[in-house]
């Protein structure tokens, strides 16, 4: 089998790689090829860019990246049909790989009927719900990882299916311990310290003394970080010492990156070791997005902010008819996590929430322990290996 895979970004490596893992289970002679990271590239994928010369043609530098955008779509799409694949298989990364189907469609001569698979498409409930028309277009089939978005993308005629959802399916999630249990547990947050990057002798004194964590997951752009951390930095200050505040910081942002983007060291943090952290988070801050889900599975009480244009949510919330923002909230169909949008985002509202989040903390853990239910245990990468698997079959016996 002959696949040509195309990952924009990191956790697209990671999902990708995964799909790959459990196709090679059934062909394990594939031949791979396309764009994606180190985890990809371990399995075997021939490269023909990477994921860090991808990071050129991100929305926040679109215009100045016009010519790099267009220079990758050639190469790729020559490649493509240089290659000839059976199937064609995009992961997430949604400003580039639509404009990558659409262009399939249009300009190949060799895969223009080649088996188009999208896997974690665009949330098209917060913005671009135009983007579903594209699917619907230039997409054979469509996996999505949240169970509200397999019936919207159908009511507009996208062939598509919830795959599952990896958070819920990981060994990390399923088997989480009552952060009850983990707020006083000596050995757990002996552990955790080993890896925190302390500002000053104080506050590790602090968490060796037990003082309640408060987990900052400030996100994994940095443009989400500089449109959100002067709040935050405010409202920290403003905390008594019930709480030490540590940021997690994902894999692609380094300590040093972080301190120079919120221009202080005066933040604890923690370096590509979110679970660990989770594990022991009393309540959290999130930027809006996947991490929020992955906090719900560990049962950890949440804020979560976002910042969008008014008109993208007026349009959002007005087409699909949700109306939150937050995954967790729209599983639930309930504000169990406080969502605080553009100038909400402030420290009355900050401490306010955080005060009563560890008021109603164990009502608030038991409606958080519904998401594992509500998303289920299948595997998504499974789900969507077996779909490539029968869909060859079918097509070359």
């Amino acid at each position: 089998m002959k696949i040509y895979l195309v990952a924009g970004e990191q956790s697209g490596d990671t999902h990708g790689s995964e799909v790959i893992a459990q196709l090679m289970k059934i062909y394990p002679n594939i031949n791979l090829r396309g764009v994606g990271g180190q985890q990809l590239e371990k399995l075997g994928q021939q490269q023909i860019f990477n994921i860090k010369q991808m990071e050129l043609v991100g929305i926040s530098q679109v215009l100045r990246n016009v010519p790099n955008i267009y220079y990758m779509l050639n190469e790729i799409t020559n490649d493509m049909d240089r290659f000839k694949p059976d199937i064609i298989l995009l992961i997430d990364y949604p400003g580039f790989n639509l404009r990558l189907a659409q262009r399939i469609r249009k300009h190949t001569k060799h895969i223009n009927n080649t088996t188009l698979v999208y896997y974690i498409p665009p949330k098209i409930w917060l913005w671009g719900y135009r983007r579903v028309f594209d699917l619907k277009q230039y997409v054979n089939k469509t996996f999505c990882i949240y169970p509200h978005e397999q019936q919207i993308l159908q009511n507009e005629g996208v062939n598509a299916t919830y795959a599952g959802n990896p958070a819920a399916c990981n060994s990390v999630a399923n088997n989480t311990l009552d952060n009850n249990t983990l707020d006083n547990n000596t050995g757990a947050r002996t552990e955790l310290a080993k890896h925190i990057r302390f500002h000053n002798n104080e506050q590790k004194q602090l968490l060796n003394n037990g003082t309640k964590i408060l987990g900052w997951y400030p996100g994994s752009r940095q443009k989400e970080i500089t449109s959100n951390y002067k709040e935050i930095l405010k409202t920290i200050e403003l905390l008594d010492n019930n709480y030490i505040v540590v940021a997690a910081l994902p894999i692609n942002i380094t300590t040093e990156q972080f301190h120079n983007i919120i221009g202080t060291t005066n933040i604890n943090t923690i370096h590509n070791k979110t679970h660990m952290l989770m594990q022991n988070t009393h309540t959290a801050w999130a930027a809006s997005g996947t991490v929020t889900l992955e906090l719900a599975m560990h049962k950890v009480p949440t804020i979560l902010y976002y910042h969008i244009s008014q008109p993208s949510l007026t349009i959002g919330k007005t087409i699909t008819g949700i109306k939150r923002i937050g995954i967790v909230n729209i599983i639930l169909n309930k504000n169990i996590m406080p969502e605080l949008i553009n100038s909400q985002l402030n420290t009355n509202n900050l401490l306010k929430h955080t005060e009563l989040l560890a008021e109603h903390r164990i009502a608030i853990q038991q409606d958080l322990q519904e998401v594992a239910t509500l998303l289920g245990k299948h595997n998504p990468a499974q789900t969507v290996a077996q779909w490539i698997s029968d869909s060859h079959q079918n097509t070359h016996g």
